[in-house]
């Protein structure tokens, strides 16, 4: 659910202007300095969310209406009754007190009335979807007193754990120490020799705990360990003694309640009031940043004064509030600056970045474009992980075991993101996925080995980084699908021929009827320099000249906004790529570049519009260079 528009009424008592926010994204940043009101507003904002009326209420409301209109119906025909008796012969009959009393029924019942047609106005605060009931969760821990467990017993451990299930963070600092060491002991036991835990239950222990080491090491850098007895250890500390500082106290209550509820809440509106105190600013970013991709249907409302937080999001989420009012910011204008840096030397050492956000997003995106790419492992929920395997399971409900090749398969995220992501199901991955990784020699092949252990145990033949070696191990046409994760725009277009024609690598592997998927954000983030002349990014058009294709293909957009694509390209279109192919489709790049660079000229130079106005003069040069050496 979300906040939608807030109209809410001065509040002299309070020292509040009125709150007028005619529209509101999933994310509100509502900045200002300290004493300027943001926090007043925002508490403001979640105690008249508990006033609005539910379902319920409005449903009670109608029903009142419509009997108090009855009933007023039925007091006017009693007075128009009274009134012709009083006419009559031997008239006198009602006294002057009766008709009086009678009129006062109905002005009260249209007094109430009056009151049903307020309430069913009620527009303080309007949203998505009327709800049954509404409710907010707060997400900063107050708490910095971090309970030991091994003041627990097995019992009190068990019910501290329960505690964090419960949304928001209210009894983090009780049941965090408490989490990780039952987390962990579930682990341990999964994979001691003489374990009796089920199949199912290890797998699912095993993932848990491996989940949880990666968030502690992304929000904290740390690793969790065990001493000899059993107690669970960070830092190299034993949890209660582990002398966390303030900051880090926050930070692992907020990556546990992460941890256990991310799941939970996908719809809930959540408020955060100065999560910078105690908190570094790339920390507060990774949280806020987790947090909010969390939120599938939900929304996130952060007070702030934190620079860095402001500057990390786009400007449409930021609302700006001094002296009690609040008001939409837009760009961050000078008064902002003033309001949270209040002096002039600091503003003007801001100014470059600020003044400046094309000229720095386009330096910026040019210059990560002499770096070369760098391999990621990402958890359960990223998008290109969760678009392949939506495709996966497309195929896998035929009924048969797929045989799938990852190409370029770096760390082995993928396999290692459905292996997460399926834990809790009866049916192992191994058993319907017959999964192969291949890649150029890299020191990634250790973490690719290690998640490819995880899966099918010690089978040794499923990772090749030689291609002879590949096609010698395995019958040709043998994969159901060929799968490129943000690999496609780091393959120099040279190596195109070789490895897409008849008797390439992909073509000879790929069966028949198979399919080669293609995932690639369309404006890839960071800049690289994946081989000589850069980089280039395919879309729909591009893969259609490139291999020939006259009819349509299979195409997905994840989150329809033209950046994650999956492109289904047929097995049997594969043979039609050529030189003169390859120079088509490049050449079709390069001017759909220069479209798009005239239309970014035209528009304001933001910062958005910088880093896009980089990434496409790095399309238009880069072809050119490729260009360059074909013709």
């Amino acid at each position: 659910m979300l906040i939608t528009k807030i109209n809410i009424p001065e509040d002299e008592k309070k020292g509040l202007a009125r709150i007028n926010m005619p529209r509101t994204e999933k994310l509100v940043l509502i900045a200002g300095a300290n004493g300027s009101g943001k926090s007043r507003i925002l508490d403001k904002i979640k105690n008249t969310l508990l006033e609005k009326p539910t379902i319920a209420d409005i449903e009670r409301e109608i029903s009142d209406k419509k009997r108090y209109e009855n009933e007023i119906r039925t007091q006017e025909e009693n007075l128009i009754l009274m009134h012709e008796q009083n006419k009559g012969v031997g008239g006198g009959k009602y006294s002057d007190e009766e008709i009086q009393r009678v009129k006062n029924i109905i002005e009260s019942l249209n007094s109430l009335i009056e009151k049903n047609t307020k309430s069913l106005k009620w527009n303080l605060i309007e949203t998505s979807e009327v709800k049954e009931f509404y409710d907010y969760v707060d997400f900063v821990p107050k708490n910095l007193d971090l309970t030991d467990s091994r003041s627990h017993n097995r019992y009190r451990l068990i019910e501290s754990v329960k505690k964090l299930d419960q949304v928001g963070v209210a009894n983090s600092s009780e049941s965090t120490f408490a989490k990780i060491q039952h987390v962990q002991d579930l682990w341990f036991n999964a994979t001691h020799p003489s374990s009796s835990v089920n199949e199912n239950n290890k797998f699912k222990y095993i993932a848990d705990y491996e989940r949880l080491c990666d968030y502690v090491n992304t929000f904290l850098g740390a690793k969790l360990d065990r001493t000899g007895d059993g107690d669970a250890t960070i830092f190299g500390r034993v949890l209660g003694e582990s002398g966390l500082s303030d900051g880090q106290k926050v930070l692992l209550q907020l990556c546990l309640a992460l941890y256990t509820q991310q799941s939970k809440l996908n719809d809930f509106i959540i408020f955060m009031d100065e999560p910078e105190n105690h908190l570094h600013p790339k920390a507060l970013i990774e949280v806020v940043d987790k947090l909010f991709s969390t939120l599938a249907n939900g929304q996130l409302w952060i007070a702030t004064h934190s620079i860095n937080l402001l500057a990390h999001y786009d400007p449409k989420h930021i609302w700006y509030v001094e002296n009690g009012e609040i008001s939409f910011s837009g760009n961050i204008p000078e008064r902002v600056l003033e309001g949270l840096i209040g002096n002039q030397d600091e503003i003007d050492k801001l100014s470059n970045f600020l003044s400046l956000p094309a000229q720095m997003a386009t330096a910026k995106f040019s210059f990560e474009c002499l770096m070369s790419p760098k391999a990621i492992v990402t958890g359960v929920g990223d998008p290109q992980t969760t678009q392949i395997i939506n495709a996966i399971n497309s195929l896998k409900n035929k009924g048969d075991r797929l045989r799938i090749l990852d190409f370029g398969a770096g760390k082995g995220r993928l396999l290692s993101t459905i292996f997460d992501t399926t834990a809790s199901t009866e049916v192992n991955v191994s058993e319907w996925l017959d999964y192969y990784a291949y890649d150029l020699p890299s020191e990634d092949k250790a973490e690719c080995l290690k998640v490819l252990e995880r899966v099918y145990g010690s089978d040794k033949t499923r990772y090749f980084d030689d291609e002879e070696k590949f096609k010698g191990a395995l019958e040709e046409h043998t994969f159901d699908m060929i799968i490129m994760c943000n690999v496609f725009h780091e393959i120099d277009p040279k190596g195109w021929l070789d490895l897409f024609r008849e008797g390439g690598l992909i073509r000879s592997t790929l069966s028949e009827e198979g399919t080669l998927l293609i995932v690639e954000d369309q404006l890839i983030p960071v800049g690289e320099k994946a081989y000589k002349n850069g980089f280039l990014v395919f879309d729909k058009p591009q893969f259609k000249k490139l291999f020939g294709i006259k009819a349509d293909y299979r195409e997905d957009d994840f989150k329809q906004d033209g950046r994650l694509k999956a492109h289904f390209i047929p097995a049997n279109v594969l043979k039609n790529i050529s030189n003169a192919s390859r120079v088509e489709a490049i050449k079709s790049l390069r001017e759909a570049a220069k479209i798009k660079i005239k239309k970014l000229r035209s528009e304001d130079a933001s910062f958005k519009n910088g880093k896009l106005h980089g990434f496409w003069i790095q399309q238009v040069a880069n072809a050119q260079l490729c260009l360059d050496e074909f013709e």
